[in-house]
């Protein structure tokens, strides 16, 4: 996790310039991917697969399972960087930014109706700044209107296993 600080540090002043330097770009892939795959909500659903090995339990090598699935997401979305790009979104509603115990998520994720088609990572930075992991062709708005927000906000919560996290009390009491 501690490759992400620098990409974060420079995200939240508005710059990605780590993403075109190849080393950069690979820890900041890498690491957000682990943030996606390393959540209590992933390991539960990494031990609910059925196994054809009877007596065999995934949730043992969970720890590994989710590593391995990070470097392999984190090299794909490498290899797949000049077809990518990072968005920043500014938020200046008076409704904040949240996040959750599944702090990044997939834009595509249809919450157990199929398996998504497309990965596109949306991380909250704050409660006034995010970012995207799109396709080079994805076109959303750079400053957040309100509807946006709760948009993005209505995903963490659906996204999010036991906990979301706000810094504002009256928005978190409005979610429930």
């Amino acid at each position: 996790e501690h490759g992400l600080i620098p990409a974060l540090d420079d995200m939240l002043a508005g710059r990605a310039d780590f993403y075109s330097d190849p080393k950069a770009c690979y820890k900041f892939l890498y690491a957000i991917c682990v943030q996606y795959f390393r959540t209590k909500k992933m390991r539960d659903r990494i031990g609910a697969v059925p196994t054809p090995t009877p007596g065999s339990d995934i949730r043992r090598v969970a720890g590994l399972f989710t590593l391995v699935s990070a470097m392999k997401v984190a090299y794909r979305l490498y290899e797949e960087r000049d077809h990518r790009k990072i968005l920043h979104f500014e938020n200046p509603t008076a409704i904040p930014l949240i996040t959750g115990d599944q702090p990044v998520i997939n834009l595509h994720a249809s919450y157990g109706k199929s398996v998504p088609q497309d990965l596109e990572l949306y991380y909250p930075l704050s409660p006034t700044r995010a970012m995207a992991l799109v396709k080079a062709s994805t076109r959303i708005p750079k400053t957040l209107t309100e509807d946006a927000v709760r948009q993005f906000n209505d995903q963490m919560v659906k996204s999010s296993h036991e906990q979301v996290f706000s810094n504002s009390v009256q928005h978190l009491e409005s979610l429930c």
